[in-house]
């Protein structure tokens, strides 16, 4: 019996979504199939396009140190525009996380960013968003977190917005407060003070019931300075056990080597 002018339509699910396909085999089924499910595949994660809430598993809530943060900036951008809240921790981004994977990232080419958008909390994105890097201009910072991040978090109703994700975001950096966190256990900015890294660790875990992620970098002056710390959201914004594969980071601080929590460099 030939398959010529034999018509095949069949469903496939992939990353949680369902495409359908439909087509004419000279061939046979085999090549017929294995083509529509790769075609189905590619049409379940489609990175460059906007991505649905449920392509992704969790946020990455990262919030970095700018003193710490300075350590490497100065190094690798001629400088560092250090802010006056230099002793508190501030918002780095909030970003939609594929368990096992980094990203998804970019997910609407056509987004721009519009500085009008977030004029009315300029003055809270200042202090609490702080743009550090000497060389780059003044609304760099948030354009690249909009674009890169936001976009792929639009899914979700209070974020779907260039004004939603950051006016959100402000309000997540002030309900979980990564200062208030570790000096409610005795953890402060210090330029002599060094501390192991199982104390930050229990920090976290005593208020948070988590562990957190904690990025150093290298000083040959310091040694090892903390740079940011970072915790796992659900899609509700509330928190969760990170998945394993978050803490892969080649930043990772070294658990056998005391971290310095450096303060203001006034």
């Amino acid at each position: 019996r030939t398959l010529y002018g034999l018509a095949l339509s069949f469903s496939a699910t992939a990353a949680g979504r369902t495409c359908q396909t439909s087509g004419m085999s000279t061939k046979g089924v085999t090549i017929l199939a294995t083509i529509a499910v790769l075609s189905c595949a590619a049409q379940a994660r489609p990175f460059g396009a906007k991505y649905r809430a449920d392509v992704w598993d969790f946020f990455l809530f990262v919030q970095e140190h700018p003193s710490g943060n300075c350590e490497s900036i100065n190094q690798a951008h001629g400088g560092c525009a250090f802010p006056k809240n230099a002793s508190t921790f501030t918002m780095h981004g909030i970003w939609p996380t594929l368990t096992g994977t980094l990203g998804p990232n970019y997910c609407d080419p056509s987004a721009i960013f519009d500085p009008s958008e977030i004029e009315s909390i300029l003055p809270a994105l200042v202090a609490g968003w702080t743009n550090v890097l000497l060389d780059t201009s003044f609304y760099s910072f948030w354009s690249h977190e909009w674009l890169k991040h936001g976009t792929c978090a639009s899914g979700i109703a209070e974020m779907s917005t260039e004004f939603k994700f950051f006016n959100t975001t402000l309000g997540l950096l002030e309900k979980y407060n990564f200062t208030s966190v570790l000096e409610s256990n005795d953890i402060t900015p210090s330029n002599t003070t060094t501390y192991p890294m199982a104390a930050f660790t229990k920090a976290f875990q005593n208020i948070y019931g988590v562990e957190p992620l904690l990025e150093c970098t290298s000083s040959s002056s310091t040694g090892q300075v903390l740079q940011q710390v970072s915790i796992c959201l659900q899609k509700d914004f509330t928190i969760m056990a990170c998945d394993k594969s978050v803490f892969s980071s080649s930043s990772i601080c070294k658990s056998t080597e005391d971290i310095h929590y450096v303060g203001p460099w006034y």
